[in-house]
């Protein structure tokens, strides 16, 4: 854990296995004694030379980009819920939830990664919730292997799923825009455990970077943007991921481009959108009821720079999905309450703003949205496009209203959430009216 350091000798002598004697290879043994089930165990080696040359390993050459020890965690039977678990440990838990952050440790499928950088994640919700998601960052010399079968990754978010009851629309989201063929970020739930006890059900999202980009297929050296505010201005609310050593001149030209009319806006759409990836986006998110999308913020745009030039949207912040919006409503004092404690289920696309009709599609008010919706060729795509995803996804079913894929989903992950659930539950509850995962669930389903 982060007790003092101690000093254990290494021999050469073929008894603290090193091997045989004197066949330079020197060994030593921490002993089972110094640490219980869960705990961080952290370690260094440090050698001197006949000629008083000392190193260790590893040599931790930069505090703020190397880690400091080697490390694992004891091994603790008990721990036998199904979903994956996550080691998180840091010094000070405070610091790991505010925007400056600290250095943490992580150990997850049986690897250790030391002195990486946490710290706070988000906008309305780093300030509203108590249980906070957080952004980690890897060094450069040691990625995270989150799956033995794809690249490693530099960094990573743990979202908090408190804002969802049921805890499964962010992940049912992001899993319906990858099958519908959107490229987007993977999603799944984890156990978090800090300082060896339970912390909390987190959903572990790929951050978006150029190894994003090119898991997806995608040129990472093409230009990738994190949108915050109305697509009005190249500067103001715009994020560049990549390619920050230049101008937003790209983008600039994409807002002159989808602001004309006629015929030169139909040209530009054609010669400069990637209209069947951005037209599948703006019909998968209908079917996944994002309204917090996309007039202001919660999307990505991505230009192959070096390549056709064409531009692609990709979704962003899924919480708010199958039912739930950001509304302020009033509570049965007339006291206006955050959107986000809404626990109503809406079918219509209602906005919080209420600035769109219930007749309006997700994307009204987005200048490129508004511009393929007016464009006579690019809207019949957009429907047609529209009406595929419903055969695909909205089967009926005939023990509920609602849809049997969603249905059959939803029952999975909650049955690999469940159990961590009802802790998480119990140490961070949720608002009024209060609903365990099993309610909130059956909500979901059938309203």
């Amino acid at each position: 854990m982060y007790s003092n350091e101690v000093t254990v000798p290494m021999f050469d002598d073929g008894q603290h296995g090193d091997g045989a004697a004197d066949d330079g290879i020197f060994g030593a043994a921490i002993p089972a004694s110094a640490s219980r089930p869960r705990q961080m165990v952290r370690y260094y080696v440090y050698a001197t030379d006949t000629f008083t040359n000392s190193s260790r390993f590893p040599n931790f050459e930069n505090p703020d980009d190397s880690p400091e020890y080697l490390g694992t965690v004891v091994f603790d039977p008990a721990l036998t819920n199904p979903e994956p678990v996550l080691h998180l440990f840091v010094q000070n838990p405070t610091l790991a939830t505010n925007f400056t952050g600290t250095r943490c440790s992580i150990f997850y499928e049986d690897e250790f990664y030391d002195n990486v950088a946490v710290n706070l994640h988000g906008q309305t919700t780093a300030f509203v919730f108590a249980k906070k998601s957080v952004d980690i960052d890897l060094n450069r010399g040691q990625k995270l292997r989150w799956n033995p079968d794809a690249p490693r990754l530099a960094g990573f978010h743990l979202l908090t799923p408190i804002a969802d009851k049921a805890y499964v629309r962010q992940l049912m989201a992001y899993e319906t825009f990858a099958d519908a063929g959107v490229p987007t970020h993977f999603a799944f739930p984890v156990r978090v455990q800090q300082n060896g006890s339970f912390y909390g059900v987190f959903h572990f999202v790929e951050r978006a970077d150029e190894e994003f980009l090119g898991r997806l297929g995608l040129d990472p050296n093409g230009a990738l943007y994190k949108m915050y505010l109305p697509l009005f201005d190249p500067y103001v609310g715009a994020e560049k991921k990549t390619r920050k050593n230049e101008p937003n001149d790209d983008l600039l030209a994409l807002i002159e481009g989808v602001n004309l009319a006629g015929n030169p806006l139909k040209n530009y759409l054609y010669d400069n959108i990637d209209l069947p990836e951005v037209i599948n986006f703006l019909a998968t998110i209908q079917l996944v009821q994002n309204e917090d999308c996309c007039y202001f913020k919660n999307y990505y745009l991505y230009r192959d720079t070096l390549g056709n030039g064409e531009w692609q949207m990709m979704p962003w912040d899924l919480d708010l999905t199958f039912g739930r919006t950001f509304h302020f409503f009033q509570d049965a004092n007339g006291n206006t309450i955050n959107g986000y404690f809404d626990t109503n289920i809406y079918w219509t696309n209602l906005y919080y703003t209420q600035i769109r009709t219930n007749f309006d599609f997700i994307g009204a008010f987005h200048p490129l949205a508004e511009a393929l919706f007016h464009t006579p060729d690019t809207f019949d795509m957009f429907l047609r496009r529209w009406s595929r995803l419903h055969e695909q996804f909205l089967q009926p079913s005939d023990t509920h209203p609602l849809l049997l894929h969603y249905e059959r989903r939803a029952d999975e992950l909650a049955a690999l959430i469940g159990p961590d659930a009802a802790l998480d539950f119990g140490r961070w509850g949720t608002w009024t009216p209060s609903q365990t995962l099993p309610v909130a669930l059956e909500i979901l389903k059938t309203e």
